[in-house]
């Protein structure tokens, strides 16, 4: 195994962290949008952790535009199109609460159930969060890391350099990837695998050789193959940096991110982020602390947070491991 690629891979993994969230590409095909699958992995994560939590918010929680792009990368204009996929389909239920309103999100699984299971044309299963269920549900999920998205400013970008950087992992381990760093990345398998449009999937590599984030060549002989080539060197300091903007720490404590081979950010500061704490902060005691509109669910809230760190749906989700080290998945 090439050794500099190896320290490369687990620079990377030790600047990125625990920012990532469960991409299912068996929602992105029952939405027919992976940026709705994004927010939507998302959501469903919250729901459990509110049941889990406060049971008695009945899976209501809240986000602003911020945190969802911070974990899903998605911009405002992005999470408007997501949501009004996901209500269409009654998925996803929301209400406006409290002074200053908020906009509180909450899934309804059984009828995500009913969904999945009309869409596969399979007997119906009720939603449980038993493993088992959840892998017949939802099947395998992705590996989404935020910063890339944030680095590329798309979603779909940072989705599909989450993919690549999972593949790159998995062919260093088969010593399939050349001493400058390229390896085979076929469009068409990325193209099923994270269910994307060809127009999504070619934009999305634009914006990441735009960003600087990778190369892309294509061998010259008959039947050539796309090879590609993350940039080991500059993208830890880059994803160092995009978290130190995305986050405003003090000056104080912002990371050292001048030496990419400073082990990607040794000093880092964890600030609580969305994938890997997850806040549920109750609206402001105010005149109405609880207003809803007409069509929202009345609730029993308790003015104690939910700090609790991020972990999948299921325990299938493709290229985990804490870094630093090589995942062959």
């Amino acid at each position: 195994m090439n050794e500099n690629l190896a320290q490369g891979v687990k620079d990377l993994l030790s600047a990125l962290g625990n920012r990532y969230v469960a991409y299912y590409p068996s929602l992105a095909e029952l939405t027919g949008s992976p940026k709705a699958a994004l927010m939507l992995g998302h959501a469903m994560f919250m729901t459990r952790v509110v049941l889990d939590k406060q049971p008695n918010r009945g899976g209501w929680f809240w986000k602003t535009s911020k945190e969802w792009k911070q974990v899903a990368g998605l911009s405002v204009r992005e999470i408007e199109t997501s949501r009004k996929v996901l209500l269409k389909d009654g998925i996803l239920q929301e209400s406006r609460r409290g002074m200053p309103a908020k906009l509180w999100f909450r899934v309804d699984l059984d009828r995500l159930a009913l969904k999945l299971c009309q869409y596969a044309n399979t007997t119906y299963r009720p939603w449980s969060w038993e493993d088992r269920v959840l892998k017949t549900l939802l099947g395998k999920p992705v590996m989404f890391y935020a910063p890339f998205a944030w680095a590329a400013d798309s979603a779909l970008a940072g989705l599909y350099m989450s993919s690549l950087f999972n593949r790159l992992r998995q062919t260093l381990s088969r010593n399939e990837v050349d001493e400058a760093g390229w390896f085979s990345s076929p469009t068409s398998q990325s193209l099923i695998h994270l269910h994307f449009g060809r127009r999504m999937l070619m934009n999305a590599r634009a914006k990441l050789i735009e960003s600087g984030m990778m190369e892309e060549v294509r061998e010259s002989r008959m039947q050539s193959q796309l090879l590609s080539r993350i940039m080991l060197k500059t993208l830890p300091a880059k994803i160092c940096l995009e978290a130190n903007e995305f986050h405003s720490l003090s000056e104080s404590n912002k990371l050292d991110c001048r030496n990419p081979t400073n082990k990607s950010c040794s000093k880092r500061v964890t600030r609580v982020a969305g994938t890997v704490k997850q806040e549920l902060p109750e609206p402001q005691v105010n005149s109405s602390p609880f207003r809803e509109t007409s069509s929202a669910e009345t609730a029993t809230h308790s003015n104690k947070e939910i700090n609790t760190p991020y972990h999948p749906l299921h325990n299938s989700l493709e290229g985990v491991r804490r870094p630093p080290g090589l995942s062959s998945t």
